[in-house]
């Protein structure tokens, strides 16, 4: 008899160590497969493109009960099923040089979101939550040694002197990871330890998640990501006005959603010159509403490119020449809006599915859980929402020569990630 018969009417089929490692996979083996599995697909390489949706697919076929974990992603099924469409559509219309390289990525972003929403939520909270916190750490002393120059301008805190003396002066350098795209994962991060800090249980627990929190919060100032700081701010009012009610932390997140696309909306650019350039801003407050100003004129260059093809988007990798310039924004390198950058890229389906996905985070997941881990995703969610307001967090397909191009591989995988563990099974045990 073959050694594949555990009970009585009971035939499981030979497995081999990929597949036991998947099936059997908790907490940090979850984690790192799900790493493991989007970095194989995540190169941009086509012919890769398999291996992440074969490994989720294979993650909830070994499931003991697949039902459970298929109810929990009834909704993100189909949600990644229609940004994948849509993509998919867009790049038959409006074929580019970027678009194979970009599916490639887009099928195992969405792997990964469905391995990680096959796992324990608890777990891979905490452990995703660890892993950002070392990582923002690290890409803080990438930023500044790949281009010290630009660190050095953006800071706040009066390191150029520290950076010089770490860079050995300040001058270009290669500038893979740019201190805006380091802000989007601390601002995300440090939203979580608030998110802990405001749902754990003990004090001692609640002020270790808030030390946490102001480390994080520390790195993401030294970036000089504005942006960054808007969205922890907004994210932080959400947990500590909402707590444990996810509809009341939602209500919160729209009105400072509201609130940052109305200032930026209302935000005057001052006009050029033509000798003495630009009028340079009276103060730090000055120089940011300038800033959202500039947003909101890309916004609207970006959305009248949107207007000619708004069901199947312009094409991937369309913003340069489809992009209608402004005197205030003549040539941004993306939307500086994620919504808007999907949109123009794979269309309204792809733009909706992104919505959902967010919106579905943002409120707890799970029917709005209560549980602490719930309550860090969804605080993590609000941070990624406001922050992909001014950024492009999804998709960026700007010209390759620009120097800051590595920051994507970072900060994309952000939101698919919270997508994935707002419908994570609570309780850290196996589906029943």
């Amino acid at each position: 008899m073959p050694a594949t018969t555990t009970g009585p009417g009971v035939h499981r089929r030979p497995a081999g160590a990929i597949a036991r490692w998947l099936a059997g996979a908790s907490g940090l083996g979850h984690l790192t497969t799900s790493v493991l599995v989007l970095g194989l697909g995540y190169t941009g390489r086509p012919a890769l493109a398999a291996v992440p949706l074969s490994a989720a697919w294979l993650r909830l076929r070994l499931l003991p009960g697949p039902a459970p974990a298929l109810r929990r992603l009834r909704l993100h099924l189909p949600l990644l099923a229609l940004l994948l469409t849509s993509a998919l559509v867009s790049a038959l219309l409006h074929p580019s040089a970027q678009a194979a390289g970009f599916l490639a990525s887009l099928v195992a972003c969405c792997a990964f979101t469905v391995l990680l929403a096959a796992g324990p939520q608890s777990q891979l909270t905490w452990l995703c939550l660890a892993t950002a916190t070392a990582l923002s750490a690290l890409l803080v002393v990438a930023a500044a040694l790949g281009d010290p120059r630009l660190f050095a301008a953006k800071t706040p805190l009066g390191l150029p002197w520290l950076v010089s003396r770490l860079a050995g002066g300040i001058g270009p350098g290669r500038g893979v990871v740019h201190p805006n795209g380091v802000g989007v994962l601390a601002s995300v991060t440090a939203a979580g330890w608030v998110g802990a800090a405001v749902a754990l249980g003990t004090a001692r627990r609640r002020l270790a998640a808030l030390l946490a929190a102001l480390a994080v919060a520390g790195l993401l100032l030294v970036t000089g990501s504005r942006g960054g700081l808007v969205a922890f701010a907004g994210a932080s009012l959400a947990a500590l006005v909402g707590g444990r009610r996810a509809a009341l932390r939602g209500a919160v997140a729209a009105g400072c959603l509201a609130a940052l696309a109305l200032t930026a909306l209302l935000a005057g650019v001052p006009a050029d010159d033509g000798s003495a350039g630009p009028r340079a801003p009276s103060s730090a407050l000055g120089s940011a509403l300038q800033e959202l100003g500039r947003r909101a004129a890309v916004w609207r260059g970006t959305g009248a490119a949107i207007g000619d093809s708004p069901w199947t988007g312009r094409g991937i990798g369309s913003f340069v020449h489809a992009y209608s310039p402004s005197p205030a924004a003549p040539q941004p390198v993306n939307s500086h809006d994620a919504l808007l950058q999907v949109w123009l890229d794979v269309g309204a389906g792809g733009a909706l599915a992104v919505t959902g996905l967010t919106v579905h985070a943002v409120l707890g997941g799970r029917r709005g859980s209560t549980s602490t881990a719930a309550v860090i995703v969804s605080t993590a969610a609000v941070a990624w929402l406001l922050h992909s307001t001014v950024e492009s967090t999804v998709v960026l397909t700007a010209p390759s020569a620009q120097p800051w191009l590595g920051t994507p591989e970072l900060v994309v995988p952000g939101g698919f990630a919270l997508w994935g563990l707002a419908a994570a099974r609570g309780g850290g045990g196996a589906d029943a």
